[in-house]
C-alpha cells in the first residue's frame, strides 16, 4: 500500500502590520518556509503589503 503524500500549510499573520513583519514574511516566503499568510488591512502598512505580495505572486 502506498504512504499517502502529506501536506504542511505554514501561515504568518498580520501581514501589514509594520514595515518589518511585512519583510519578515516575504523573506520567509521567498525560502520557502512560508506557504500563505494573511493581510492585516487595518495595519499601518497594508498597502506595502499589497504591493509585496503583487511583487511576489507565488
Amino acid at each position: 500500500m502506498p504512504i499517502p503524500t502529506k501536506y504542511v500549510v505554514i501561515n504568518a499573520d498580520d501581514f501589514g502590520f509594520s514595515n518589518s513583519v511585512n519583510q519578515a514574511i516575504i523573506v520567509a516566503h521567498q525560502q520557502g518556509i512560508l506557504t500563505s499568510t494573511s493581510l492585516m488591512v487595518t495595519g499601518d502598512q497594508a498597502d506595502s503589503a499589497v504591493k509585496l505580495a503583487h511583487q511576489n505572486p507565488d
